[in-house]
């Protein structure tokens, strides 16, 4: 019998270098499980399906630090205040929401802003409001910069995106 080993697999993916090479042994190894019903593990299965998950989060979480001269968006990036500062331009020349379908604007978003297409368009889908408890430092930066740029943009935390 066939002796099914996560943990080996698990060493393997891990010494991959590509993501996309990583997924593809993981599904390529559920696969070959799923083949031969005799060899099929339930636990191996589960274990495989978590650890695709887990890849597919660090991917959708995973996106580059943005670092200023003057220290504006260097602690960290919010994937809904860039939306809203992107919608807020797009809407200026009338090319907003209203405008475009979701999946274009995804596109858009995630060409300027390094965050995931997939994450983008399902934050977009869903819609969402900035709360100034988590993003108020963030709007209060972002609307300086856009005022210094001389753009009539407001970003505020009454408006549903």
């Amino acid at each position: 019998m066939k002796s099914l080993d996560f943990f080996k697999l698990k060493e393997e993916v891990a010494g991959m270098e590509n993501l996309n090479e990583k997924r593809l042994r993981l599904y390529e190894a559920r696969a070959n499980c799923q083949q031969d019903f005799l060899f099929t593990s339930e636990i191996y299965l589960r274990q495989i399906d978590s650890e695709i998950e887990r890849l597919e989060k660090v991917n959708e979480l995973s996106a580059p630090v943005s670092v200023s001269q003057d220290g504006i968006f260097s602690k960290s990036r919010n994937l809904k205040v860039t939306i809203s500062i992107v919608f807020e331009i797009l809407k200026m020349i009338n090319k907003g929401k209203n405008v475009n379908d979701s999946t274009v604007l995804s596109s858009f978003i995630s060409l300027i802003s390094g965050f995931s297409y997939d994450y983008i368009l399902n934050t977009i889908q869903k819609g969402f409001y900035l709360s100034e408890k988590h993003h108020g430092s963030m709007i209060n930066e972002a609307n300086d910069v856009l005022g210094r740029l001389g753009l009539p943009i407001q970003i505020d935390t009454n408006k549903q995106y």
